[in-house]
């Protein structure tokens, strides 16, 4: 099975109170909608915690909000090096994140939890009562496919990297069971998202890597963005 290389992660010299709002009007929409402080609402009208509320029938038939979940530098998106930078430094942002990942990752038939004494410790586990979600994925070709490739490619541009790689795992797993239905393009580009640099898969945003740390996500620096 393939398996993400860990890149070489140092402390940053900056503290989250150091490191100033992007000037972008679109990074200050998507921090707005991302941080619990603000939780303003996207383009559409909904809140992320909203959202995150919606029944698996919504999330399936509803289109536009994984690239507010799980922005990437790519396409349209609301990225700019100077918004991935802040985003890095917020725990209370991260923690969102990680609330849309376990959330889409039930959507898709897992439990997801975290060793309560080491988190670094991420068990995803396939949620019993919930296996029909697999249908929803193990096909030769989905729009689905796309989604967890952008969800994996988010989660590393932001420091999740553990998250990435363990999803990306269970999803080969729960594949393989089930006798390889997803088509080796989709492979391809599950295993793209996990393996390439961060450098390429953020178009270059990244280019100061590895100038940011992963920082533990229970540690308190929930800064509140200023109004």
């Amino acid at each position: 099975m393939a398996t993400a290389n860990t890149p070489q992660l140092i402390v940053s010299p900056f503290t989250p109170s150091q490191i100033a709002l992007p000037q972008s009007v679109s990074g200050q929409r998507l921090i707005s909608f991302l941080d619990p402080h603000v939780s303003a609402p996207n383009t559409s009208g909904h809140r992320l915690e909203e959202i995150l509320s919606w029944d698996n029938d919504r999330l399936s038939n509803e289109r536009g909000y994984t690239c507010w979940l799980f922005p990437v530098a790519f396409g349209s998106d609301l990225l700019d090096q100077q918004t991935i930078i802040y985003i890095r430094s917020q725990n209370a942002i991260l923690r969102n994140f990680r609330a849309s990942f376990t959330r889409m990752m039930f959507f898709y038939g897992f439990d997801v939890s975290w060793d309560q004494k080491d988190e670094s410790r991420l068990v995803i586990s396939y949620a019993q009562d919930n296996r029909d979600a697999f249908k929803r994925w193990l096909k030769d070709a989905d729009h689905n496919h796309s989604r967890i490739a952008r969800m994996l490619i988010s989660l590393r541009v932001f420091c999740l990297e553990q998250e990435a790689l363990t999803a990306y795992e269970s999803f080969l797993t729960i594949n393989g069971n089930f006798g390889s239905p997803v088509s080796n393009a989709s492979l391809q580009l599950w295993t793209h998202s996990v393996n390439d640099s961060l450098f390429g898969i953020s178009q270059g945003l990244l280019n100061y890597q590895p100038q940011f740390f992963v920082r533990r996500v229970s540690e308190t620096n929930d800064t509140q963005q200023p109004t």
